[in-house]
């Protein structure tokens, strides 16, 4: 039987069909969808979204839904050995010790019994696929990226309640599917007891073509492929060996539950398939590429994705960018109020009061609280900040001795650090005068304890500045 080819191409700004049977491919047409090709009416969800504008590709066809099942025993094995070395050496080599004595797999490494009963699957993230040539960049939050070499398959017509023999019949065609994997996050994630989220939603791909379902079902477990990295083979895989077929899948997918045509499946990773198994993860810089003989392949270059540091030009710039964003507005305002004052309390109130106003405010609390953190801590982050705060102190400093010309300097300069010491105390922490309360009815709210300071302060600043 003749190898039907499909894929998507743009023209003049347009997404376009594509068909080819043991040759060239046809001519581009217009009114031709991928389901046309296949013999079914249904129309694709999402044409214009097939690719992002990055990668000169499109994806064949744009799933309507993902599931993706776990059919090989000897990949969850393997794989769950890999984590373990990479994670928990101390642990991987106790696990070894027991399987060299009894020549079996650790315990802990077999799949769940359920297996055994029926096929399993989690559901994936369907709107983050992207096709092959498009650069992949790590999710911001792993440091552990993984590929996975999969079979995947779409329905061509609608199931509900199917046998193993009508579900065979509705499977459309196939792709290599490679789901992406954030291995760090997915060791926490498998152990919530939810399945697998952040860890597998940010991104998979799939094979520019999709390869009529005639083609491939024959030797459906048989097919060969192989890992590449960097131009080097990793890993040689095979189809062989699956614990439920097709059929029995899609056929315990459809029990109960109306299945449409565009829903995509996997096999789950093909023994070998996946960087965890033989240890030859993917970082920046790798070029991957995933082959599945008569199905498709895909190739990806892994990119570094910037820092939020780097974004800014460095860690300083970054810190001095999130100071500033508050710095500059509350102080702006304090040497308006500043210019204005005319006795100790003018000047108290006027650093204090754009504290109070802006309390409420997301962010601030944080804010103080982080600024009172690093007054009393000897990171060298606290140099920058001195840096931000030393013109308005040098301002409060000036005033102070306008109003009383006679105190020392190092008297003026006390009287400054007491009043910034005593304000962010106050505004950083308000929680703990809740916890001493223990939350007593008509207890003082923060305005109150605020005009309190006021007074507590103005009074010991003159005290302090007139005995010096």
């Amino acid at each position: 039987m003749a190898t039907v080819q499909v894929r998507r191409i743009r023209v003049d700004g347009q997404v376009r069909t594509q068909r080819r049977t043991d040759g060239a491919w046809e001519p581009a047409d217009a009114s031709l969808t991928p389901w046309d090709v296949l013999g079914r009416a249904w129309d694709d969800p999402a044409p214009e979204d097939a690719a992002p504008d990055d990668s000169g590709t499109l994806l064949p066809f744009q799933p309507l839904s993902f599931r993706d099942y776990m059919l090989f025993e000897q990949h969850t094995i393997d794989a769950s050995r890999g984590l373990v070395r990479r994670f928990h050496p101390a642990q991987y080599r106790a696990a070894r010790a027991v399987e060299l004595l009894t020549r079996r797999p650790f315990p802990a490494f077999r799949p769940h019994q359920l297996l055994q009963e029926q096929p399993i699957y989690y559901l994936g993230n369907h709107l983050t696929f992207v096709p092959s040539g498009t650069e992949i960049r790590p999710p911001s939050y792993s440091s552990a990226l993984d590929y996975e070499l999969e079979l995947g398959f779409v329905l061509a017509r609608p199931l509900l309640d199917a046998t193993p023999e009508e579900a065979t019949a509705a499977i459309g065609g196939f792709v290599l599917v490679n789901d992406l994997s954030a291995r760090d996050v997915q060791r926490r994630e498998m152990a919530s007891g939810f399945g697998p989220q952040k860890s597998k939603h940010f991104a998979s791909s799939m094979s520019e073509v999709l390869v009529t379902a005639e083609a491939v079902l024959p030797h459906v477990d048989a097919l060969q492929g192989r890992v590449v990295v960097n131009g080097e083979v990793v890993a040689e895989v095979s189809t062989a060996g699956m614990r439920w077929s097709l059929g029995e899948v899609l056929a315990h997918a459809s029990r109960s539950e109306r299945l449409l045509p565009g829903e995509l499946f996997a096999t789950g990773t093909l023994p070998g398939g996946s960087g965890m198994e033989t240890g030859r993860w993917i970082g920046p810089g790798d070029e991957l590429e995933l082959v599945l003989d008569g199905v498709g392949h895909v190739v990806h270059r892994v990119v570094r994705t910037a820092t939020v540091s780097e974004v800014f030009g460095g860690k300083r710039e970054l810190f001095r960018a999130v100071l500033l964003r508050r710095v500059e507005p509350l102080n702006a305002e304090r040497r308006t109020r500043l210019a204005a004052a005319r006795s100790l309390e003018d000047v108290v109130r006027a650093f204090t009061d754009p504290m109070l106003e802006r309390a409420g405010r997301p962010g601030w609390a944080d804010y103080f609280r982080f600024v009172a953190q690093l007054s009393v801590s000897a990171l060298p982050e606290q140099v920058l900040v001195a840096e931000e705060y030393n013109a308005i102190a040098a301002t409060f400093v000036g005033r102070l001795q306008d109003l009383y010309p006679d105190a020392r300097p190092v008297a003026v300069l006390d009287a400054y650090l007491l009043l910034v010491s005593s304000s962010l105390q106050l505004f950083a922490g308000p929680g703990r005068f809740e916890y001493l309360t223990e939350g007593t009815p008509g207890a003082p709210d923060l305005a109150m304890r605020h005009d309190w300071l006021v007074r507590f302060v103005v009074g010991g600043l003159d005290t302090l500045l007139r005995d010096a």
